[in-house]
């Protein structure tokens, strides 16, 4: 068996490929906007009109990353431990402890928002 080239007949309808604009032309071509990732701003008061909201940000991050770090050092010491019968002792309620100030730092971070579905926009 040969591979033999297709040779189009001159009444043989095809579609062929046409570059309207440049690349990565995407929905402006089409006459839509296009928006910069990350600009989309949700309703409500701005950042800007809060008093302090740099300040509390600050801190809600500082609080944050202090919790995580502490949460990861209890379950990391607490699987170390659990290596010999003694130090499990010690270990499992590390380990719980880690959790448990797991579950209170993602609980403290979504309280109070709105429980409305995540919507991915098609692009």
């Amino acid at each position: 068996m040969e591979l033999e080239t297709y040779k189009k007949a001159a009444d043989d309808d095809c579609v062929e490929a046409e570059i309207v604009s440049g690349p990565g032309a995407g929905s402006e071509a089409r006459g839509g906007r296009r928006e910069r990732p990350g600009s989309y701003a949700p309703p409500g008061p701005q950042p800007a009109n809060i008093p302090f909201y740099g300040l509390f940000q600050r801190v809600k991050t500082l609080f944050t990353t202090a919790m995580l770090l502490i949460s990861f050092a209890l379950i990391i010491t607490g699987l170390i431990l659990t290596s010999t019968i003694i130090g499990a002792i010690i270990g499992v309620p590390l380990m719980i402890l880690g959790g448990i100030l797991l579950w209170i730092l993602f609980k403290l971070l979504t309280f109070g928002q709105k429980s409305s579905p995540i919507i991915f926009r098609r692009f």
